[in-house]
Formats: C-alpha cells, structure tokens, sequence
C-alpha cells in the first residue's frame, strides 16, 4: 500500500516556486486545496492525513475496477501538510455539460454511470460489516466528518444518532410520519440484513469529467470520503449531496442506484433532529 514519503527542504522550495508559477500558467485551474502546476499534473494539499487515504483509494479503485480515475504520480508530506501529485483529465463537469446534453446523451451518461456503480459495489470488502476506509482507517464522510472506524453497522447507526432518535422518538412533532421507516431499518440491523459496499461518499455532477464531444465520462474524482460503509449509504448520500441540485439527485436516485428508500426516510429525520 502506498507510503507517503518526506520531502527534503530543497524539495520543498522546488514545490513552492512551481505553485507560484501556476498561478500564472493556469490562473483558472486552482480551488481549495487544489493547484494544477503542469500540463498533465495536479496536486492536492491538506494538514488532514485523509488525503494520504485518497492516494491509497485510487489506487485501489484503479487496481479493482474499469472506473475512470485520476492516475495518482507520487504522495509526500511537507511538514505537516499531507500532498497528492495526480494525472490531470480534461473534462468538463457534468453539472456543466448536463445543462447541453440531448435526452440521449444524458441516457448514455446514465447509463456508464449505473456500469461503473455497479462495479463498485461488486468489490469485496476486507472486513464484512466494518466501516472503515481502504486502508482500515477512520473515514471521512462529507456530512459526519472522520469517524469510525465502526466494528459493525450497528455500531456506525449509533454515531449516526438513528439509535437516539428511535429512543427519544424524535422529533416529537414528526416522529410518527417516519416511525414506519426507522423501525423498518431497525429491524434489518438487527437482523444482520445490511452489508457494507465500497461507496464514493459523495458522487455529485460536479465530481464526474465527461468529454464535451463524445459525451463519454473521463474521470470520476474527490474519493477523499471513499470507504466501505453500509450498503445504503451511497443513496441517502446522493440525497444529501445534491439537495441543491433536486432533479440530479433524483434521476441519480431512481435510475443508477438500487433504491433504500426507508434508510433515506430514517436518515432524513435523524438530520432534522440534529438541525434543531
């Protein structure tokens, strides 16, 4: 598995000097975290160590499956701050390129989207029933923040706060529109019906690269959340993820995805607990 290594200081004033020239090289190739410094390089840069994580996630997914994923070049530590060098795609977002697409292509898109799903979902995890990430670590859920790693699913919907929820019946005003779902998840816990599947975490349009002509996805990116969780939680994840974004998270939902409706209704309330 891949080991991050330590630059030299030499090293580091090298890094510095070509993140000062990107920014003039490629002005608009930059975001939080992100700088792309050569033609076919990006990096990536935290103080959390979840991005060594991500290096070792896309290896693994590129090692596994067929799935379009950033070729990652080297990962090393500048002091505290955790870095990952990967291949640069062009590609044009899909939250971009949706907006021109012909009905077909969209169903083209769709229907790539569904085989690479289903492929991730096809992987056997290390540890059956264990939340963790790849490389046995805590996860990093975009929502929940680093957590775990959880022993069983049982385990991880008490940090979830369903447990809570159920026990209190909240929120006393609602509690009861969405009491057949949460005792319908209950029970299949209890029952052992859940299994773990590795899940991209956070799959929006704006993390999946398609080629503007041939309308072909290129990449998949953003696997810094990516770890074996429950089998449903990539769905109620495309909820969460795409609450702005309304008619993505639903075609997502009904038509790539295998439908865990009752999780989403239990996963619904357990936020609305924790908003108030």
């Amino acid at each position: 598995m891949r080991t991050p290594r330590t630059t030299s200081r030499t090293e580091a004033t090298v890094l510095k000097l070509k993140f000062r020239l990107a920014r003039h090289r490629f002005p608009g190739a930059r975001a939080e975290g992100i700088i792309r410094i050569s033609q076919d390089t990006i990096v990536k840069f935290s103080s959390v160590e979840g991005h060594v994580t991500e290096a070792r996630t896309l290896d693994f997914i590129a090692s596994n499956t067929t799935i379009p994923v950033p070729r990652v070049k080297d990962t090393f530590w500048v002091g505290q701050i955790a870095y990952i060098a990967m291949q640069f795609v062009e590609g044009v977002h899909l939250d971009r390129a949706w907006k021109t697409m012909s009905s077909q292509q969209r169903k083209d898109v769709l229907v790539q989207l569904k085989g690479y799903m289903e492929q991730l979902r096809a992987l056997v995890p290390p540890h059956p029933g264990v939340t963790e990430s790849v490389d046995g670590t805590r996860v990093e859920d975009p929502w929940l923040g680093r957590m775990g790693p959880f022993e069983n699913i049982a385990a991880f919907e008490v940090n979830l706060g369903l447990a809570y929820v159920r026990a209190n019946r909240l929120p006393e005003d609602v509690y009861d529109d969405y009491e057949e779902a949460i005792e319908t998840c209950y029970a299949r816990t209890l029952k052992g019906e859940y299994i773990t599947k590795f899940t991209h975490c956070d799959l929006a349009p704006r993390n999946i690269l398609v080629d503007p002509k041939t309308c072909r996805i290129v990449s998949i990116i953003d696997w810094e959340s990516g770890g074996w969780y429950p089998e449903y939680w990539e769905y109620t994840q495309a909820y969460m993820c795409n609450q702005m974004q309304p008619e993505w998270s639903e075609i997502f939902r009904t038509q790539v995805l295998e439908p865990y409706q009752a999780e989403l209704r239990a996963r619904q309330v357990t936020e609305l607990v924790l908003e108030r």
